[in-house]
Formats: C-alpha cells, structure tokens, sequence
C-alpha cells in the first residue's frame, strides 16, 4: 500500500518577534512531521522544508512565507536567522511561496515541526494520501485496530474521516458509519 500522511498537530495565532526587536508580528503558527510536505506541493523560494530527521530530533526550525519573511527580516538575508515562539528560538530553513486563507489545510504563516516543543505535540490532524481508492479498506481496518489499542489506554475524542471521492467528501465519526459509505 503506497501512501503518505502527516500528523499535524497545534494551529495558533501568536505574536513573533525577532531576538534584536521590540516589533511583534502576528502569525498564524502550525505544527506538523515532514510528511506534510510529500501531500500538499508548497513552492520554495529558498532553502527548503524540514526533514523526517529534524523532525525526529525536535530541532527547532521553521518554514516561513515569504511575506513574513519580509514582514520578520524586512529584506535581509533570511536563511539561516532566528526570531522566537513564546521566547524559544526557532530558525528558519525555509521560504515558501504565500498559501492562500482559501486552502485551510495548508495555510500558514509558520511551519514548524510537531516536536520542537512539547506545546506543538498537543491536537492531531492526519491527512492520508493513497495510491488507489481499492487501498480504503485495508486502510480502515488498520485504523479500526488503531482506534482500539488507543480505547484501551482509556483516552477520549472523536474520530472524524473524511474523504475526497468523486461524489464529494464523505464523513463520518467511526468506523462503520464509513464503511457504509464505501
């Protein structure tokens, strides 16, 4: 079964700053692994998104846009310099081209990798991208164990699938409310 997927975690609207600066910035900030990067096609204008090692070892860099690259550094050479998320440092290794507000799921100002601190682990989105529509049913049983391995840990949520089909998305909150549907 070929596919990829991301778990993103954190959404916020937060003020950056620079470290030589009294000037906050208002940002939308996400969180997310490297796998975020083979899903959605951002256009990079230098440098280039994090890796599955950076995300691995919780470094603290950041993908940025390329307005609040201009909006943080006002024409300096970006790569490679800091500005800080609630007073941690993160540096920025790559620029991309502005995503529009339209495209919810990718928009951002600031990416940074959902282990750079322990405030990004928190909230889970999983976007999954299959090869072929025939892998859906392998893919809902193995989320079927998933969903009860983490049922014996006691934790709670609500699990909610969608699904891009050419009928339009379909959704549901478990397992055979989706099965149905397919």
């Amino acid at each position: 079964m070929c596919r990829f997927f991301f778990r993103g975690g954190r959404y916020e609207k937060i003020l950056l700053n620079t470290s030589n600066s009294d000037n906050f910035i208002p940002a939308t900030v996400r969180s997310t692994d490297a796998s975020f990067w083979y899903i959605y096609s951002f256009t990079f204008v230098e440098g280039a998104p994090f890796t599955k090692e950076t995300v691995e070892s919780g470094l603290q860099e950041a993908v940025i846009s390329e307005s609040m690259a201009q909006k943080l550094f006002r024409g300096e050479n970006v790569l490679g310099q800091t500005f800080e998320i609630y007073e941690i440092p993160y540096r920025v290794i790559g620029i991309f081209k502005d995503v529009s507000a339209v495209f919810t799921a990718a928009y951002a100002d600031v990416w940074v990798p959902n282990t750079s601190d322990k405030m990004w682990e928190t909230g889970s989105t999983v976007i999954i991208l299959l090869k072929d529509k025939k892998e859906y049913p392998a893919l809902l049983q193995e989320i079927r164990l998933i969903k009860k391995n983490i049922s014996r840990t006691g934790a709670t949520g609500q699990l909610l699938l969608t699904s891009p089909l050419p009928t339009g998305n379909t959704w549901g909150t478990h397992m055979e409310e989706m099965q149905k549907k397919f």
